[in-house]
């Protein structure tokens, strides 16, 4: 069974920086020291929370039957229990 996750930033990580939209900050991502390992990201399964609208509207109109992999992962793994049923992705 196929599975899809997105990393985001780790909030629970007090040495991350972002910026309003919850994205790392343009001096944060790449002004980091090599060498420091730290849980930055977590994987988090798609949802319409992680996902821009637009992005879920292109990938169900430029890849279908991947898209339809998607919407089953999303709604019939147990991986995804935790997803609220409007952030489940049914588009």
């Amino acid at each position: 069974m196929s599975e899809f996750y997105i990393s985001i930033p780790n909030i629970l990580n007090d040495q991350i920086d972002v910026d309003t939209p919850g994205n790392f900050t343009y001096e944060f991502k790449y002004g980091r020291n090599a060498g420091i390992i730290q849980e930055y990201v977590k994987k988090v399964p798609f949802s319409k929370k992680t996902i821009p609208h637009d992005v879920i509207q292109r990938l169900s109109k430029e890849i279908p039957s991947v898209f339809e992999l998607i919407r089953y992962f999303n709604h019939s793994n147990p991986k995804t229990n935790s997803l609220k049923i409007e952030s489940r992705i049914n588009d």
